[in-house]
């Protein structure tokens, strides 16, 4: 089982399981390497491109269909994880819209276009701050969520994690939203692996990229994090 493997994989260690991790320090042209046990790179798509940002670098998505591809590989991983977590660093610049439909942070995805009663995903997208999981489109989603947008001028943590059906959403170490009957892996998926495993894009027809936007690391873990854990993450 992929969740023995990750967990002996950390044995004896004090950083969580990794499924994929992605810090941008050694990007080459558009692949972005991950720094997990399955070498599961990544692609800059659109407008994105590497930056420098302080003594490390972000990926700028810029205003162009920018976003980062984490590849079909992902969701045979992602669909069979019991216990997991999702970490996201990022700043939304003052002059960029989260106003309207899309500005999916991270978005996990049989269906590139998902529809009403269509579709399984699970992903957080930050004009309501919301969580959101389903296995028949978005008309039939488990959610939870702030309920307003996010701030934008500095650099946010987001991880959210889940542990059964128990979800839990965290902004710069704080537990902010929770909801106790989430959709688990396997109910949404349905043994379906996620083929569109993205960061800034939306699986929706219309939807807003989410632009003016920068990404300073990824990560997502065969586990659920703890708040001590978390605010090590914040730390990095």
């Amino acid at each position: 089982m992929l969740t023995a493997l990750l967990l002996s994989l950390s044995a004896g260690a004090s950083r969580p399981a990794a499924v994929v991790r992605y810090d941008f320090k050694h990007v080459r042209g558009q692949v972005v390497p991950d720094k997990g046990p399955f070498h599961l790179d990544g692609t800059m798509q659109g407008s994105a491109q590497a930056v420098p940002e302080g003594a490390s670098y972000a990926v700028d998505l810029g205003n162009d269909g920018g976003y980062i591809d984490m590849g079909a590989a992902l969701g045979d991983r992602l669909k069979q994880l019991e216990k997991w977590s999702v970490a996201v660093k990022y700043r939304v610049d003052p002059s960029a819209s989260l106003q309207g439909n899309g500005y999916f942070l991270w978005a996990f995805s049989v269906l590139e276009l998902n529809t009403a009663d269509k579709g399984r995903y699970h992903a957080y997208k930050l004009n309501y701050q919301r969580s959101e999981t389903t296995a028949s489109g978005w008309s039939h989603e488990t959610t939870l969520e702030i309920g307003r947008a996010s701030e934008k001028g500095v650099w946010q943590y987001a991880v959210y994690t889940q542990d059964g059906t128990k979800g839990r959403l965290y902004l710069n170490g704080q537990e902010v939203a929770s909801n106790d009957q989430m959709l688990t892996m396997e109910e949404a998926f349905a043994g379906e692996s996620p083929v569109c495993n993205w960061i800034g894009r939306a699986p929706f027809r219309g939807d807003a990229y989410l632009g003016g936007t920068k990404i300073g690391a990824v990560a997502i873990y065969a586990d659920a994090l703890t708040v001590p854990q978390i605010k090590k993450l914040l730390k990095k």
